[in-house]
């Protein structure tokens, strides 16, 4: 009679040779899975982006882009689909998913639709020279739907750098909106700039010193300013996203450091320091006068080299880059080109 070769069958079991192309089949097996598992995992990774649809968003939504994230995988919520901007952003791969902040209901409909791994809040607030007072009810609103989302691996959020008591309303507020998160319980990395150099591009600044190379402003010559291009909020949120150990609650970020005397020199400009205005903007000007006058006072410091060794080239532009990059010489654009046509070279 034959002897049992299965376990506890009492036989003994009888070696033969293992096929010379055996190994192979099991290490190609292995290459397979391990490929199909991250291309599953890469698929179903989305990011969510709220207040980027208006302004100068759309640059964040490009370094988020030039960060690594494929277009398809990009979902941007906007009250407005049919605008301008999101029809460039569509044009570009990018999903557009129509909600509104003011709407609790639309809100939850449209991150249940998603259900983002990650998610961007460049802002709640509108881009207004007087200050947007339901920016935090907003926060609120889109903290709470977002807290009812599972998976949800990081929120990066679009802060203000600044110490304590630096008594401006606009950087309250914006801390507000922090707490409003970090309350619903949401993976919070704070990415808190002080001045984007987008701003130099308003009606207000550029024209002067484009046509009349004179730079005016109310800051000192030699105070250092921590500039920050919006389009690095997108590569820095690409970049926390993609590398848990650079998640931070808080993180300070500048793209570049420079005095007013630098920025005018880069610009061919004279400068002159405005302190008139200074005084004229107390009055006819409360809110902006709180901010010029803690550009002035602020002792604030951000390690521009640290950041860039942590995150390495291609992430943070310089002042002469940004100046290249958004063709500031150009006196056929305005500061509405910025939103309007700096998806165009991304289109797919």
């Amino acid at each position: 009679a034959k002897r049992s070769l299965m376990p506890g069958g009492g036989g003994r079991r009888v070696s033969r040779p293992v096929p010379w192309w055996w190994p192979r089949v099991v290490l190609a097996g292995c290459a397979m899975a391990k490929f199909a598992s991250s291309l599953g995992t890469a698929e179903s990774k989305k990011v969510m982006l709220f207040g980027v649809s208006g302004g100068t968003g759309p640059r964040a939504v490009q370094g988020l882009l030039e960060g690594g994230w494929e277009p398809s995988s990009v979902h941007i919520v906007s009250r407005n689909p049919s605008s301008r901007t999101c029809l460039n952003l569509r044009e570009s791969g990018c999903r557009i998913v129509e909600a509104d902040l003011e709407d609790s209901a639309s809100t939850a409909r449209a991150i249940e639709r998603v259900r983002p791994t990650f998610v961007y809040v460049h802002g709640t607030g509108g881009d207004t020279r007087e200050l947007d007072t339901r920016e935090v009810e907003r926060a609120a609103t889109l903290a709470a739907a977002l807290a009812a989302s599972p998976g949800i691996e990081c929120l990066a959020y679009n802060s203000a750098a600044a110490e304590r008591g630096h008594g401006v309303a606009r950087i309250d507020q914006k801390r507000a909106c922090e707490v409003a998160f970090r309350e619903a319980g949401l993976p919070l990395c704070a990415l808190r700039a002080n001045l984007f150099m987008e701003e130099l591009w308003k009606d207000y600044t550029r024209p002067a010193i484009v046509a009349k190379r004179r730079f005016t402003f109310s800051v000192p010559a030699d105070k250092p300013l921590y500039l920050t291009c919006v389009k690095d909020m997108g590569r820095l949120a690409a970049e926390v996203f993609a590398r848990p150990d650079l998640r931070r609650e808080v993180l300070d970020v500048a793209s570049d450091v420079r005095t007013p005397q630098q920025m005018a020199d880069a610009f061919g400009a004279d400068f002159k320091r405005d302190r008139l205005f200074f005084w004229l903007s107390k009055l006819v000007a409360p809110e902006l006068h709180q901010i010029i006058k803690f550009y002035i006072n602020t002792d604030l410091h951000i390690d521009v080299q640290r950041l860039r060794t942590d995150y390495g080239p291609g992430v943070l532009t310089s002042f002469d880059d940004f100046l290249q990059d958004t063709r500031w010489f150009d006196l056929d654009r305005t500061y509405d080109s910025l939103s309007t046509d700096v998806l165009v070279p991304l289109a797919r």
